[in-house]
């Protein structure tokens, strides 16, 4: 073969694992709802595991056959299970979920000390870090379709809202979190930086995830956020994409605000 033709072919990717996606599940089989249903359509748990091992995931039960919850005492014996289960892989990481946390659940405050001696090949939620204490950071993430940040208008009343809303939910500073490829993410990035605080960009791996990247890309962002901010005005709050994010967000526990002038 001709040595430009080879100098000029590409090396193949590495292929990145994905973390096993640790979510709650219940006794009834059924994985129509929650992070049960997220583990289903993204990491191919099968119906019928209710516990352990499952595809690209890691079931914790929460709820008995009858979708009634476990006492706190056999949720934190599964939880201990799982837990010596991680540390037997430290070649592999987990991406834990709010387990047993969704309506009608258990609050945060009961569940994440159940983690707190989780291995360091565990990652937890950004409102369960907070919880117990790990960070005393704010972890927004925008959404802004319109790009109404590009406008001073815009701009300085959601700065304004920041400084209002940081002391009230305990934390000392920020970091402002956008969509991969979402509309805005510049804007969101200027605005950090006269903010003096970080921005994350959160990405969904391509190679695992393929057609549904942009659907992980928004559970992620959620799963990173301890809050939420929706610039946004009537007409964008009809569209599918926002009622997507506003459903994750909420069914996820993650307090979501309207900053609206119009």
């Amino acid at each position: 073969m001709n040595s430009r033709l080879q100098r000029s072919v590409p090396a193949p990717v590495a292929y990145v694992p994905e973390p096993i996606f640790v979510f709650g599940s219940g006794m009834s089989r059924d994985y129509k709802e929650g992070t049960a249903a997220v583990a289903a359509q993204f990491y191919q748990a099968k119906l019928g595991v209710t516990m352990g091992e499952n595809g690209d995931a890691y079931a914790i039960p929460f709820r008995s056959v009858d979708n009634k919850l476990l006492s706190v005492k056999a949720l934190s014996e599964h939880v201990n299970d799982f837990m010596k289960f991680a540390r037997a892989k430290p070649d592999k990481t987990f991406r834990i979920s709010r387990i047993a946390c969704d309506r009608n659940g258990y609050t945060d405050k009961d569940i994440a000390p159940m983690f707190r001696a989780a291995p360091a090949n565990c990652a937890l939620p950004a409102l369960w870090q907070r919880e117990l204490g790990a960070a005393d950071i704010a972890r927004v993430l925008v959404y802004d379709p319109p790009i109404r940040l590009n406008s001073s208008r815009w701009r300085e009343p959601f700065k304004a809202y920041l400084r209002l809303n940081m002391p009230l939910w305990g934390a000392s500073k920020c970091e402002l979190l956008s969509i991969e490829s979402s509309r805005g993410a510049s804007a969101i990035v200027e605005t950090a930086k006269q903010l003096g605080c970080p921005h994350r960009e959160i990405q969904a791996n391509p190679q695992y995830y393929g057609a549904d990247q942009g659907g992980a890309a928004e559970l992620l962002a959620v799963w990173h956020a301890t809050q939420m901010v929706s610039i946004s005005g009537p007409r964008e709050t009809v569209l599918p994409s926002h009622s997507r994010i506003l459903r994750i967000a909420l069914r996820d526990g993650v307090t979501v605000d309207d900053l609206n002038l119009v």
